[in-house]
């Protein structure tokens, strides 16, 4: 008499629900640190790069610009940030400086920001040399034919300074961070005429090394920041005469002779100077054969020392 009414009917299995095992005579909610798909027979261990809460029926990928190295993670707080200048994509067991992209001629390349300080002045020369962190979030910029601050403007004519620059925010402002010279500036020193910076991945101090190779100094500065808001402290000068029996650099030949600081790089516990113009006593004031030293820190004692050098 109740025609077209319908029904519906329910089947169920033996298998237990997802988010849990069984135990040969009942099913157990599946324990954080793995998962438990339907059938499972015991649970299965969260693999790394990803985290299982308790009930879980398949892992959870750890966000992106986070890891998890070891399996078991049971919950997102379990998955670690990845250290300054390297990054992740969701669900991975250990992050990586970005991968770089070969350039194939029809790439587009979009202004980012246009960056100067705000006290230049005409023959600064700001942006003589320019360094970037491997993360793209740190930048250094020379400007060697600035006063410096250590005496008013013009009277340390050539001194020369360099500008640290961050991006921060989501909108990825740049902005400056701190303007750096050294404590024994002086005139025609150049100090900004090169620039090299490295950012460590796994403590987050970043180094700046800077040439002053005119012949009134002709140096390597480093400048240290232990973390992002420390203040940046100048730990150490290089100079020619670092290797033993070293032609000196004469502050009395307007030649620029040796020029040393006029290149140079860090990556790491690695430092290398050049000196282009450098010749050995026993030659000719003309012969540039040139020089590359190479510098090493001591961990333990945070102390540089030469590992070597090289000339031509």
């Amino acid at each position: 008499t109740n025609g077209d009414k319908g029904i519906v009917y329910v089947f169920s299995s033996d298998n237990c629900a997802l988010g849990s095992y069984t135990d040969g005579s009942s099913c157990v909610p599946c324990p954080g640190g793995s998962y438990c798909p339907l059938s499972a027979s015991a649970p299965i261990e969260c693999p790394s790069g990803h985290y299982c809460a308790a009930a879980s029926a398949e892992p959870v990928p750890c966000p992106s610009m986070t890891y998890r190295a070891d399996p078991g993670g049971s919950s997102d707080t379990d998955c670690v940030p990845c250290p300054t200048d390297t990054c992740a994509d969701a669900g991975q067991s250990a992050c990586a400086a970005p991968a770089s992209t070969t350039w194939t001629g029809t790439d587009t390349w979009t202004e980012m920001a246009s960056l100067q300080p705000s006290d230049v002045v005409a023959n600064d020369k700001f942006g003589f040399a320019v360094a970037l962190s491997a993360g793209g979030d740190l930048l250094v910029a020379g400007a060697p034919f600035a006063p410096s601050d250590a005496q008013a403007s013009g009277s340390f004519g050539d001194a020369g300074v360099v500008y640290v620059f961050e991006r921060s925010g989501v909108a990825g402002v740049w902005s400056q961070e701190a303007k750096l010279w050294p404590v024994d500036t002086g005139p025609n020193d150049d100090f900004g005429t090169a620039v090299a910076l490295d950012v460590d991945a796994a403590t987050g101090v970043a180094r700046v090394v800077v040439g002053a190779p005119h012949y009134e100094a002709c140096k390597a500065y480093l400048f240290e920041r232990a973390t992002p808001t420390s203040p940046w402290q100048e730990k150490r000068t290089f100079a020619v005469s670092d290797v033993p029996n070293s032609n000196p650099c004469d502050s009395s030949n307007y030649n620029e002779r040796h020029r040393f600081g006029a290149s140079l790089d860090v990556l790491g516990d690695t430092i290398v100077v050049g000196a282009h113009r450098y010749y050995p006593s026993n030659s000719n004031v003309n012969d540039y054969r040139g020089r590359v030293v190479m510098y090493k820190r001591d961990a333990n004692a945070d102390t540089w020392a030469v590992s070597g050098h090289k000339d031509q």
